[in-house]
């Protein structure tokens, strides 16, 4: 999994859209976060990952 906080210079980047499929391609689950909502709301954040752990390890058995 990974797991990426950026800043405003990054929206709708064509790079970031770029490296993300090639993560995913390699089978990673790629989750994004906006700086603003790590520190404004941390346990929305904390919800996401776990959400998305909980689905790969569907995925798995």
């Amino acid at each position: 999994m990974v797991i990426e906080l950026d800043g405003g210079q990054h929206a709708d980047s064509e790079y970031d859209a770029r490296r993300d499929a090639l993560m995913v391609e390699q089978g990673y689950t790629v989750l994004r976060f906006w700086n603003t909502e790590v520190t404004e709301n941390i346990e929305g954040g904390i919800e996401r990952i776990v959400e998305a752990v909980r689905k790969r390890s569907e995925k798995r058995d």
